[in-house]
């Protein structure tokens, strides 16, 4: 049974929810315009535990309970966007669920809807800066907190690999520290993303005009 208090809660966020398209490094927090709804899924007891499929179905079965579609959501040009940006952002509130943070789980939700090309890359480096450009892009202005270990288990791989492909980004230009790792504090190093995005979709470095630093 399609609980009340969903569609109801769905009803609201029609009437409440206001939506801008991003803009890089605007500075402002960014989320996809049915993220909140995911979010609201995720906490509600009575739906504790829902897959991918269930989660998807219950909350169409709400909305239609309350007279809307997925494009009643500012934001969204049509149902089957709708569909697809929901199903990307339910995963994203449910994985990576060690790390705790909005931020990594909004950009994971982006750059599987929308990747962009990193030339002469192979696809696992290209994951590896999608994510980072898409988190830089989430954080607004500030810098983005992130480890190896953490970006393994976002894209996918070792944490081996993850390692090298964070040094790679700050050789090539895509990254720049602007705080080392504390290891006795258990803190990740902090950066920034300087890459640049062309207006053909594709993500290049930019290296820094300052001497890199001395590797701490």
């Amino acid at each position: 049974m399609v609980d009340d208090f969903l569609a109801l809660i769905l009803e609201k966020m029609t009437e409440t929810y206001e939506w801008n398209p991003p803009e890089h490094n605007s500075g402002a927090p960014y989320e996809p315009p049915l993220f909140p709804i995911a979010q609201c899924l995720k906490g509600l007891k009575t739906y504790k535990g829902l897959d991918l499929d269930g989660a998807t179905s219950i909350t169409e079965k709400a909305l239609a309970k309350a007279g809307l579609g997925w494009s009643s959501f500012s934001g969204i040009d049509g149902e089957e966007e709708g569909h697809y940006q929901f199903m990307k952002c339910y995963q994203a509130v449910q994985y990576p669920k060690g790390l705790g943070r909005l931020a990594y789980e909004v950009a994971r939700a982006l750059a599987s809807g929308k990747s962009f090309v990193v030339i002469g890359e192979r696809p696992g480096f290209a994951a590896a800066v999608n994510f980072c450009f898409w988190l830089q892009v989430v954080e607004g202005e500030g810098d983005i907190v992130l480890s190896s270990r953490d970006l393994a288990i976002v894209i996918g791989c070792k944490h081996a690999t993850a390692a090298i492909y964070l040094r790679r980004m700050l050789d090539l230009g895509f990254l720049n520290r602007t705080k080392p790792a504390d290891k006795g504090q258990r803190l990740a190093a902090e950066y920034r993303f300087i890459g640049e995005l062309e207006p053909c979709g594709v993500l290049k470095p930019c290296r820094p005009t300052l001497a890199p630093s001395d590797g701490s």
